[in-house]
């Protein structure tokens, strides 16, 4: 099933900002919340889990960087994810990732 033909999904993005995966999470209309994780092996894995945690599908807009490939790799693991690699001239904070996620298609 695409996420696409699934109402309810949480936007997610994530850029690296001061050695830390920023995390921003919003919920269809409601506040957006925002986390930090280590730019690490067990950072990638609480990152993945805590997005997990909302058990819903989720659209996962990553600033493109080096430790975004590993990032992505590790948050594949989600079931329903869909994981965007995004340039920073497009969106380079985790809000404005996140927004492009809600957005993307």
């Amino acid at each position: 099933m695409s996420i696409c033909s699934v109402q309810k999904a949480i936007s997610v993005g994530v850029a690296v900002e001061n050695d830390h995966y920023c995390l921003a999470v919003c919920e269809g209309g409601s506040g957006i919340r925002r986390r930090e994780f280590a730019v690490d092996a067990s950072g990638q894995v609480s990152l993945a889990s805590f997005v997990a945690g909302f058990k819903m599908p989720a659209r996962i807009a990553i600033g493109a960087s080096t430790a975004a490939i590993a990032l992505a790799v590790a948050l594949s693991a989600i079931p329903q994810s869909e994981i965007f690699l995004v340039a920073p001239s497009i969106a380079s904070q985790s809000v404005q990732l996140a927004r492009y996620a809600e957005r993307s298609i």
